[in-house]
């Protein structure tokens, strides 16, 4: 399993603040946003991971996450040249992905609670030797902001709606998607839609189709942020703030790199530490060596 992790786009809709950082790299509490779905993504079971971003920001990119091997990770970069959409991921990493399977996690989706569980059961399925592809879906009050999936028997999904103004189902797609080794062949093979770009929802049809797509059910106890608004990125962050280290906060730490390693087993004790320390005295360093150590310990 290979992972793509897609930073690109025009961060529009974070401007001004987006004019001197990307998306990606806004703090969630007291980390950079993109963390969260990096964490997923090792969850998932990927070490070896592409970072896609706009050409001016993959040097700030290649800054935060360096090659990954800190975290046991091999870590490469490459320019998304135009924004043309989260399938142009597949074409831009058809050399790194090398016809094998895939994890894909845009960098504004963040999850809480479990996830990486159902990530990895669902990555893992049929002892690995799955054909097709696989979306994670959750239970929303508005669904008409969201891509929304309707499913039928086994989790097959029988049908995808784009921001549909009369939904069928109150399950929207989230930005993080498996698929099989098919993935680069049909994105390079879409036509750019009536906004330019090309569209996931159209490579997950085609799966479809084949009756090749299946959906995972992301249960109560697992939150989902899109954090692609400002509105949005101040509930993400508040909220993991809470839950973290803010008042009453539980203590849990969420979207670190060294805790995912580690509690993965591509860390050993002294590189974990080692690695904490070279961040120097910050909130961020403490709460997540506390929490490490206290998995170690078990």
């Amino acid at each position: 399993m290979r992972g793509i992790l897609l930073a690109g786009g025009l961060n529009t809709r974070l401007r001004p603040a987006t004019l001197a950082a990307p998306k990606s790299l806004m703090p969630v509490w007291d980390a950079p946003l993109i963390y969260h779905p990096l964490c997923a993504l090792m969850g998932a079971g990927a070490r070896e991971i592409l970072v896609i971003a706009s050409p001016e920001w993959v040097g700030a990119h290649r800054r935060i996450l360096g090659d990954g091997s800190a975290w046991g990770l091999r870590i490469s970069h490459m320019a998304q040249r135009k924004p043309l959409g989260i399938a142009d991921a597949y074409r831009i990493g058809g050399d790194f992905l090398r016809g094998g399977r895939s994890a894909l996690a845009l960098c504004d989706n963040l999850f809480l609670g479990g996830f990486e569980r159902t990530a990895r059961q669902a990555a893992l399925r049929e002892n690995g030797n799955w054909r097709g592809a696989a979306i994670f879906v959750k239970e929303v009050a508005d669904p008409r902001r969201f891509g929304v999936a309707v499913l039928g028997k086994g989790g097959r999904v029988l049908d995808l709606e784009e921001k549909p103004k009369h939904p069928k189902s109150s399950w929207a797609a989230t930005g993080f998607y498996l698929c099989d080794g098919e993935a680069t062949r049909m994105a390079r093979e879409l036509s750019p839609s009536a906004r330019g770009e090309l569209e996931i929802t159209d490579l997950l049809r085609g799966y479809m189709e084949r009756g090749e797509l299946r959906a995972a059910k992301l249960g109560k106890n697992t939150e989902w942020f899109d954090a692609g608004t400002p509105d949005d990125l101040a509930r993400a962050t508040n909220h993991v703030g809470e839950r973290s280290g803010g008042v009453g906060g539980s203590g849990k730490v969420f979207g670190s790199p060294e805790l995912t390693a580690l509690r993965m087993g591509w860390m050993g004790a002294k590189s974990f530490r080692d690695s904490l320390a070279k961040l120097g005295n910050c909130d961020y360093a403490r709460r997540v060596l506390r929490a490490g150590n206290l998995f170690l310990q078990k």
